[in-house]
């Protein structure tokens, strides 16, 4: 629903308020949401529908939370949540994904003796498609959230997965994350026949917090949120009705949020005979972790690149700090703003030697580490 700033997220309390009673009179039996930032609008929710959906948990991450909660209708038997290792830069405020400690949050609960694995999740957003700075942020979390639901999904029966997940079906992201946990897709798997065009849930041209100039460049939107899910062997899943949710607030011009909301509905059934759904293919699986470990050395060697630059302005910026203190200025004013200006060179240097040091080193191992991971995983394949 937004950051929890009143300039920034427009209308927030009116669409907070839109949101609860839209619950309160829905029918969903499980309820997954990725931006309520603001703790007092998830106790909000919760004392408003909890006759409607009697359990629900917030998963605490980061300065201002994760944003991320559920509501059931079932009892949760059991919840954990696993950060990300990279997630986004502190320094950058404006962006704001640092301060949410993004990652996946994951319960447990049993309808008619299935046991089912739930997972929400926030991947890191793009903003800006041309200077993709966070291209690599987004393909580690998504290798990481892969990893994490393969390694916690062995034992339920059904893995449901749902996001703002900040990728395009044709991205590397989704293609790693729906081979290497092995999901189905509920868009591409649903019984009633729908345009491509309402599939979209990002930019879309009649959502009123939509800019004319993002419409023009993605006329018909972007689908970036996901409904995903796994049947593992012995019991059968199919996805009856998907459809966009959440679009335009009833007799008013304002939308719910930025992005559509996405529902589905599942008939589980269990069925001895029944396979996994859908089987691991190992040969596409073995392309996309050679395109990721691909990836993860072009980002190695930029990173090398960057941590040069990063000294070489530390370095610049001490000598010139340290040609003002050899320097003796007259006048009260001149040595006002030198005075300024050491104060800027040394928060300038801290900044540098930061970002080419401590930041520098976090990306470096985060990347090296998922690229070790998926030679791992590579390697297998190629011996099975």
């Amino acid at each position: 629903m937004g950051i929890p700033f009143p300039v920034i997220c427009k209308d927030k309390n009116f669409r907070i308020k839109s949101l609860v009673k839209a619950l309160s009179e829905s029918e969903y039996d499980i309820v997954l949401l990725q931006e309520i930032w603001c703790i007092s609008d998830f106790e909000l929710l919760q004392s408003v529908i909890s006759k409607k959906f009697p359990h629900s948990h917030y998963f605490h991450s980061g300065s201002i939370g994760s944003g991320m909660c559920v509501f059931t209708k079932h009892p949760i038997k059991d919840a954990l949540y696993f950060n990300y290792r990279l997630n986004g830069y502190a320094h950058k405020i404006q962006h704001g994904d640092w301060f949410a400690g993004k990652g996946v949050g994951l319960i447990k609960v049993e309808v008619s003796g299935i046991m089912i694995n739930i997972y929400t999740t926030h991947i890191h957003a793009e903003y800006s498609d041309i200077n993709d700075e966070y291209f690599t942020h987004r393909l580690i979390q998504s290798f990481q959230l892969s990893q994490f639901i393969k390694q916690t999904s062995e034992k339920c029966d059904v893995v449901f997965v749902g996001g703002d997940c900040n990728m395009e079906p044709k991205s590397l992201s989704y293609k790693i994350l729906t081979t290497n946990a092995m999901l189905n897709d509920a868009w591409l798997k649903k019984k009633n026949i729908m345009d491509d065009k309402l599939g979209n849930t990002c930019e879309c041209p009649d959502n009123s917090y939509t800019d004319s100039a993002t419409t023009l460049k993605f006329p018909h939107g972007k689908r970036i949120d996901y409904l995903l899910f796994r049947a593992n062997s012995g019991t059968k899943v199919t996805v009856d009705h998907y459809e966009r949710a959440f679009g335009k607030i009833p007799n008013d011009s304002r939308s719910y949020s930025d992005h559509e909301g996405v529902s589905a509905t599942f008939s589980l059934m269990s069925a001895p005979t029944a396979q996994a759904c859908p089987a691991r293919d190992a040969v596409l699986l073995s392309d996309h972790l050679q395109a990721m470990i691909n990836e993860m050395d072009k980002n190695a060697s930029k990173l090398s690149s960057d941590r040069i630059i990063w000294i070489l302005l530390a370095i610049s910026s001490t000598v010139i700090l340290f040609l003002r203190n050899c320097c003796s200025v007259g006048g009260t004013c001149i040595a006002f703003f030198m005075n300024l200006l050491m104060v800027f060179l040394v928060v300038f240097i801290a900044f540098c030697l930061w970002n080419g040091v401590v930041i520098n080193n976090i990306d470096s191992k985060a990347s090296a580490a998922t690229k070790e991971e998926a030679k791992y995983l590579l390697n297998s394949k190629k011996e099975n």
